[in-house]
């Protein structure tokens, strides 16, 4: 990894604060933390997160798949270009 280099992983939920903790072992530091759910009323389920080599302020978001009946906009939006 060069030293501007980023490190993305997608993990369980549960798994968070251990990554987290384990990557500042190795100076990289969280960029964007996002977390993936179901629908609104459930818990995440995964996260993503994009690491780096200094830290900066942290951006966090969450990600809903289902909205309603359907996909929601967002998740349709990232999924676009791989459905026909």
């Amino acid at each position: 990894l060069t030293p501007h280099g980023k490190l993305a992983l997608l993990l369980p939920a549960a798994r968070e604060s251990e990554a987290i903790s384990l990557a500042a072992t190795h100076q990289f530091w969280p960029e964007e933390i996002v977390t993936v759910k179901q629908t609104p009323a459930h818990a995440g389920f995964r996260v993503m997160l994009l690491l780096r080599r200094e830290k900066i302020q942290v951006t966090e978001t969450t990600l809903i798949i289902r909205e309603g009946t359907g996909y929601s906009n967002l998740f349709q939006d990232l999924m676009d270009d791989y459905y026909l």
